[in-house]
C-alpha cells in the first residue's frame, strides 16, 4: 500500500480477482481517501497444475505449485507430521489452475510417502502417481502396535460394562498373533 495524499495505491500478490475488486473497494470506502488504485497482480494460471513431494537421505523437496492463500502452509505442515525431523526443502510456487481438494490430496500422498524409505509422490491435475522403496519388513512389523490397540481397548470397555473381569497380555496362553 502506498499513500500519496488522498491517493492509495494497493499492490502485491492478490489471490484472486474477486480479492482484488474487494481490497479495491475497502481501500475506496476508508474515511479521506480520494482515490484508489488497484495495482495488484495475480498469480498465473498454470496447465498442467504439478505438485511434487520427494525424499531421499533425510530430505524432503516440495516443488510445483500450490494454491494462493495458506495451502503452502497446510502442505509443509502435513510434510512436518508426515516425517517429524526431516530435513525440509520448499521450491513451491503460488499459481492458480489446480483442482479443488488438491490440498487434501497431497497432504494424504505425504502421508503415503512417509512410510517409504525413499521415493516420491507427485500430482498433475487430477493425476496422483506414487514411487519408492517400502521400509524394511522389521522397520514395518516394529510399527505395528500389539497392545492396547483401538479395537482392543473397545472390546475390553464392553465386557468391562457387561460385569466380565479379566487379564491382560497374559503370557502363559498358548499362541500370539503375528
Amino acid at each position: 500500500l502506498a499513500a500519496d495524499g488522498r491517493d492509495v495505491v494497493l499492490s502485491g500478490l492478490a489471490p484472486s480477482e474477486e480479492a482484488q475488486q474487494k481490497a479495491t473497494r475497502l481501500a475506496a470506502n476508508v474515511e479521506g481517501v480520494r482515490l484508489a488504485m488497484n495495482a495488484t497482480t495475480l498469480p498465473p494460471v498454470v496447465k498442467p497444475f504439478t505438485w511434487e513431494a520427494r525424499r531421499e537421505a533425510g530430505k524432503l523437496t516440495l516443488s510445483g505449485y500450490v494454491a494462493p492463500g495458506d495451502s503452502r502452509a497446510r502442505l509443509v505442515a502435513a510434510a512436518r507430521a508426515a516425517m517429524p525431523g526431516i530435513d525440509l526443502v520448499d521450491e513451491m510456487r503460488v499459481a492458480r489452475g489446480g483442482l479443488s481438494g488438491v490440498d487434501t490430496v497431497a497432504s494424504t500422498a505425504l502421508a503415503l510417502l512417509g512410510r517409504l524409505t525413499s521415493g516420491s509422490v507427485a500430482l498433475v491435475d487430477d493425476k496422483l502417481a506414487i514411487a519408492g522403496a517400502a521400509m524394511a519388513r522389521s522397520q514395518n512389523m516394529a510399527a505395528v502396535k500389539g497392545k492396547n490397540t483401538k479395537p482392543e481397548i473397545a472390546v475390553r470397555k464392553y465386557l468391562h460394562k457387561l460385569g466380565f473381569r479379566y487379564r491382560l497380555h497374559n503370557k502363559g496362553l498358548p499362541g500370539k498373533p503375528d
